[in-house]
């Protein structure tokens, strides 16, 4: 009786962490991915490694792509003027995981 019970804890226990890490995995794939908002028809996006900006009409603005990494170098990429639509304005490649990005922009 007394091993019967023991495994029914054991059980429990190792449900209760798997349940633990797949909630932990979850929420971590929801963060794998973003948009900013559009700015004069421009935005940055983050999916898995990979970063970049793009702009649709645009009327005429100038920007830089900033990515942030996960265990490896951010990035600052050139200053741009861009006027009307490109894609990508910038790029930049995580070597394990991008966190988000943003274009910063200056009049």
């Amino acid at each position: 009786m007394k091993r019967a019970r023991n495994r029914v804890v054991s059980l429990a226990i190792g449900v209760g962490i798997a349940g633990v890490l797949a909630a932990g995995g979850i929420a971590g794939a929801a963060q794998a991915a973003g948009d900013t908002a559009r700015y004069k028809g421009c935005a940055a996006h983050w999916r898995d490694t990979a970063t970049w900006g793009e702009c649709v009409d645009s009327p005429g603005v100038t920007l830089q792509l900033q990515s942030e990494c996960s265990w490896s170098a951010s990035y600052q990429g050139l200053w741009r003027t861009v006027k009307g639509s490109m894609n990508p304005t910038d790029s930049w490649e995580c070597s394990w995981k991008a966190v988000n990005a943003f274009n910063a922009y200056r009049s």
